[in-house]
């Protein structure tokens, strides 16, 4: 796992293949010094070999604290907390890059993140959050979700993120680490997958929301 942030990252005419498009920005940007958000990288030699099976809660907390100490903000903890997304980073453009946006919250950062941002906004994020797990990972079906919704019209996305929880999507993981694992590899094996994919090298990127 290769970190970067305004003062860490690597250099080479081998970026685009290693990291792909989004890697090696990442780290252009960052040999500008621009100020970046944190984060980090999965190359593409790990991601064609084996689908990050080898990937460990270890190798994640290591690579999150690291991250946790350089802004003080906490992942999977209601306070000071930390979000992440994580992004395909293929080294040509293609059609569609696979992303995945607010991993790390659960209900008690949803509590947390509503301190800053606001309970409507943070309880959105978090329904959205749910509704795509659900449908990329979790495969549960969207009507599922729609009866909910259309049965209890005057509910807040609060009072839906709970209803959700328990009758749709109570395998859903409140453990943020468990949840970063399980949407890295989910997406690798995804892309390894596609057929249309086959030969292209692709990194995968952790960025701090």
């Amino acid at each position: 796992l290769i970190h970067f942030n305004q003062n860490e990252y690597l250099e080479g005419d081998d970026l685009q293949e290693r990291f792909g498009l989004r890697g090696r920005n990442m780290f252009q940007l960052a040999a500008l010094h621009t100020p970046i958000a944190p984060g980090f990288l999965i190359d593409s030699a790990t991601l064609l070999n084996g689908g990050l099976k080898g990937l460990t809660r270890n190798d994640l907390q290591a690579a999150v604290g690291k991250i946790e100490n350089q802004t003080q903000k906490t992942f999977s903890q209601r306070t000071r907390p930390m979000l992440f997304k994580v992004v395909i980073s293929p080294s040509i453009q293609i059609g569609s890059l696979r992303s995945v946006h607010t991993v790390g919250i659960n209900d008690a950062v949803a509590e947390g993140f509503a301190k800053f941002c606001g309970e409507a906004f943070a309880y959105q994020e978090y329904r959205n959050y749910l509704a795509q797990l659900r449908r990329r990972f979790l495969g549960k079906k969207e009507q599922d979700f729609k009866t909910i919704t259309q049965a209890n019209p005057k509910a807040s996305d609060k009072e839906l993120c709970k209803m959700f929880r328990e009758a749709v999507v109570p395998d859903f993981p409140q453990d943020g680490y468990d949840q970063l694992h399980l949407v890295l590899t989910s997406l690798a094996e995804q892309y390894l997958g596609d057929e249309m994919n086959e030969g292209i090298e692709s990194g995968l990127m952790v960025q701090m929301m």
